[in-house]
């Protein structure tokens, strides 16, 4: 992708153009209006229809572009920004191009190594406790889809330890393919676990699983008594097992070859209820360039989908013994559960 720098002082784009027909004369060249839309006057309702969707687009662009603080960010913006642009005048399909490439970036996606993460630990359930395990897995695949992705400067801030570059390369896809088109229907969207594997996941995971906990303390109250049981215990366990194969160098889960196997359930990437997971926030603030747009919550995915209290009543009224749930790794994860998140990150740097 061509990344030319944004014009330094840009007209503003907060005010509303003046209303003209197409008899008045153009204030760049003289001529009728009329005469510079010739070009459509064969063109199909919803060709027309399309090109305008991409002009508010290119509208919203600009305003995110002189919005938006974080140099990386901006960057992005402007390109898009100038794609779709390109788009109207050559009245084209907008298609991101360059060193990008086309997803999906690495196989087994994040959705499939969580899939197949279910079926490698706990296939042995029976059927009700391991449909418990496979929402936990959802929940947690659903977060990762609503993440907001810390900046590459953002990250810099932290101590030294991953792949900067290659950060910079995933957090640009991330905002052409995943984060940007949730506003922008005129690009192509996909969901973040279904085209990232597990060198995205290892970025995040970390901070990710920390906040994700904190949260959950944070909105303990909130919960009913048996949700609480879910999440405060549960899920803790589940992330805890899940970590130790996300950095493993030799799980079987990331293998391209892993046998999918019935017992496990095949997950599909779904929007959790908030009624059973953790409001979808953003890691840290959102940025500013967003929060003043209301077009952005207005276009996301509706949230649908939730546990059944029924099953969540049952599962939890049989499970007495956390060993029944979590198999012959429980004490392992106790002792995981207990360990300081510094400490997990000072042991895999070695």
């Amino acid at each position: 992708m061509e990344e030319p720098e944004p014009p330094a002082h840009p007209p503003r784009g907060d005010q509303p153009p003046p209303s003209a027909s197409l008899a008045q004369a153009c204030r760049g060249c003289s001529h009728a209006l009329a005469d510079h839309v010739t070009h459509l006057e064969k063109v199909s309702e919803d060709e027309v229809n399309r090109l305008l969707g991409i002009a508010l687009d290119v509208d919203y662009l600009y305003t995110c572009v002189h919005k938006e603080e974080d140099a990386d960010t901006k960057q992005v913006y402007f390109s898009l920004f100038k794609l779709l642009k390109k788009c109207i005048l050559q009245m084209g399909k907008p298609v991101v191009e360059g060193a990008l490439e086309t997803p999906p970036f690495e196989k087994p996606s994040i959705e499939q190594g969580v899939n197949n993460f279910v079926q490698y630990k706990f296939s042995h359930l029976p059927s009700k406790e391991r449909q418990t395990i496979v929402e936990l897995a959802k929940m947690f695949l659903s977060q990762i889809n609503y993440w907001q992705l810390e900046t590459p400067s953002q990250r810099r801030q932290r101590p030294p330890g991953d792949d900067a570059a290659g950060y910079k390369v995933n957090y640009t896809r991330w905002l052409c393919y995943c984060n940007v088109p949730q506003f922008c229907d005129s690009l192509p969207r996909y969901e973040t676990t279904q085209i990232f594997g597990r060198t995205l996941l290892r970025s995040v995971f970390t901070v990710m699983r920390k906040q994700l906990l904190d949260q959950a303390r944070q909105e303990k109250d909130k919960q009913a008594p048996e949700k609480r049981t879910l999440i405060l215990t549960h899920f803790p366990k589940f992330l805890s097992m899940l970590e130790e194969e996300v950095y493993s160098h030799s799980s079987p889960i990331w293998r391209e070859e892993f046998p999918a196997g019935s017992s496990g359930g095949q997950m599909h990437t779904v929007p959790s209820s908030s009624s059973c997971s953790l409001e979808h926030s953003p890691a840290g603030e959102k940025r500013k360039a967003l929060e003043a747009l209301p077009q952005e919550e207005s276009k996301r995915p509706r949230v649908v989908g939730d546990i059944p209290m029924e099953l969540i009543n049952e599962v939890m009224s049989t499970i007495t013994d956390p060993a029944s749930l979590l198999g012959p790794e429980t004490s392992l994860l106790s002792a995981h559960s207990a360990r300081d998140e510094a400490a997990r990150l000072e042991e895999r740097r070695g």
